[in-house]
């Protein structure tokens, strides 16, 4: 009977110690959960305004800064409201897919929930603008109407500009519109007018 009791005690010590260490643990991992700080801010830095215009088939780098410096994860995600029409990788790398409006938004990964936004509006830009005629004269005083086949037929924006080298020879209307004001020449331009070349 003396043998059972004392292998009851030996049982009941070894639990005591194993009671012990484990609650030796509990503190540490308190006070490494203390020294995490979380993401107060995210800023898009590049580009530096809150909405863009991206013609399609070509791509935007974002840059992001994140605050405060010390932040104990600085990770981030990218994430676009359409992907048919923009998408975003995970460096975040827009490129634009077809026409359309869509906000990318760059959220924290800590779980602060802080987050920024950029709105991209995706465009088909002109690539070719052909007039109807290469050289033409006109008569002073007459009126001649040139006509401009644009490429694509989708392009977003379809506006020309018009312009003479010499209004004093030749003047043009926004409609392409020739007017001969006095004998010489001079080059009639028309030119797309969203930017492109």
């Amino acid at each position: 009977m003396r043998k059972k009791g004392k292998r009851i005690r030996l049982f009941a010590a070894i639990l005591a110690l194993a009671l012990a260490v484990t609650s030796v643990s509990v503190p540490s991992v308190t006070a490494e959960a203390a020294k995490k700080v979380k993401v107060k801010k995210i800023q898009i830095t590049k580009p530096t305004k809150k909405s863009v215009t991206l013609n399609k088939g070509k791509s935007l780098q974002l840059k992001v800064k994140v605050t405060p410096k010390n932040a104990t994860n600085k990770k981030v995600t990218y994430k676009s409201s359409n992907k048919k029409i923009a998408k975003v990788t995970s460096k975040g790398k827009i490129t634009g897919v077809k026409n359309g409006s869509v906000t990318v938004t760059v959220k924290a990964k800590d779980g602060s929930k802080k987050k920024a936004t950029l709105k991209v509006k995706v465009v088909t830009p002109v690539s070719k603008v052909k007039l109807d005629a290469a050289s033409a004269t006109i008569k002073v005083g007459e009126n001649k109407t040139l006509k401009a086949t644009i490429t694509p037929a989708n392009a977003s924006n379809k506006t020309l500009t018009w312009t003479s080298s010499d209004r004093k020879i030749v003047t043009v209307t926004g409609k392409g519109v020739l007017k001969g004001i006095k004998a010489g020449k001079a080059t009639v331009t028309a030119a797309a007018k969203d930017g492109s070349k």
